[in-house]
């Protein structure tokens, strides 16, 4: 409720990759999180919609960070001819993202998970960076099949 709300930091985080992409992650912590989930949205979907699940999480102890994706939202690219980038950017991205949280909030029981093909992405991240989390939550989402 609105008490929650007040014991919560709203933060937005740059994320920059080695290849110049630089976008905003957002973040929902509140004054007491017990763990932090890294939140990976659906395709197309801006990080800024999933702001009420982020809030209500936050709400129930969850620091929250809302990653961007490139070509999407607060990321300085966009997708075009001049542009090319595929699943390893991508994971470089989320790395970025997920080093970026655990500089804020270390320590903590760490969650990756998304929506979608953010789930798909969630997973992958975790295949190459197994200690990276403690749990993989998956909305609407499935296994990678390659």
């Amino acid at each position: 409720g609105a008490r929650g709300a007040l014991l919560m930091q709203a933060r937005v985080l740059p994320v920059r990759t080695g290849d110049g992409h630089a976008a905003e992650l957002i973040a929902r912590i509140p004054a007491a999180p017990h763990m932090r989930l890294l939140w990976l949205p659906a395709m197309g979907v801006a990080a800024r919609h999933y702001l009420p699940f982020a809030e209500a999480l936050a709400a129930r102890g969850v620091a929250v960070f809302l990653h961007e994706w490139r070509g999407n939202g607060s990321s300085n690219r966009r997708a075009g001819r001049s542009e090319d980038w595929g699943y390893r950017e991508l994971l470089s991205d989320i790395a970025a993202s997920d080093a970026a949280a655990e500089a804020l909030q270390p320590g903590l029981a760490r969650a990756i998970g998304g929506h979608s093909l953010g789930g798909q992405l969630a997973a992958c991240h975790l295949a190459l960076h197994p200690a990276a989390a403690d749990a993989l939550w998956l909305v609407a989402s499935g296994a990678p099949y390659w």
